[in-house]
């Protein structure tokens, strides 16, 4: 059983918008290197800038397969998914952006160990290119990719793990670079990320 809970701060020109989502998945083995991995989410974003709304909901299936090149592992991962928003009604603002997509996105992973540790914790360095389309609803961008980089630190970090009261495997921290091929000036960004599973 895979859960994954996240808060996201977006800042576009002068506007802010915040993210939140719980999402339930379970990793289920095809093989030794096949795994299927059926997903459900719902979210809420909002912009008190932009005066907007909304609830998101969305079940995906993702197909992960992993292979091995001496110290390298290496993953092809391949997810469509069906996301649609939902009328939220807050403080008298009344939105519904009435958005109803398909998304396709496949992505190549690289990853390895690190030769040393930090704080006697073991490092694991992954890097990513990935691809990610839309179909149905008029979107900002049909068509976006990331490429970047994830370092985990692997095994129970001291204190996250007395305040996740023992929930905490390892933490995370991640960068990407978003761009569009199919509209380059379209869109251009940045995002750093920390998170931590349990």
């Amino acid at each position: 059983m895979l859960v994954n809970g996240q808060f996201n701060y977006v800042t576009v020109g002068n506007s802010s918008s915040y993210q939140g989502g719980l999402g339930v998945g379970y990793r289920h083995p095809v093989s030794d290197q096949w795994y299927f991995t059926p997903r459900v989410s719902y979210g809420v974003i909002g912009s008190p800038d932009l005066i907007s709304l909304g609830q998101i909901l969305s079940a995906s299936l993702t197909s992960d397969y992993e292979f091995n090149v001496n110290d390298y592992t290496f993953s092809v991962a391949n997810m469509f998914g069906y996301y649609k928003t939902l009328p939220l009604n807050v403080a008298g603002i009344n939105m519904d952006p009435d958005i109803d997509n398909y998304v396709l996105k496949n992505g190549f992973f690289a990853s390895r160990m690190l030769p040393f540790e930090l704080f006697s914790h073991k490092l694991r360095l992954k890097g990513f290119f990935t691809d990610t389309e839309f179909f149905g609803s008029n979107v900002y961008a049909r068509q976006y990719n990331e490429i970047g980089f994830q370092i985990d630190a692997l095994g129970k970090v001291e204190w996250l793990d007395k305040v996740t009261f023992g929930l905490a495997e390892g933490i995370s921290f991640s960068g990407k670079y978003i761009f569009s091929i199919e509209n380059p000036d379209s869109l251009d960004g940045y995002d750093l990320g920390l998170s931590y599973d349990f």
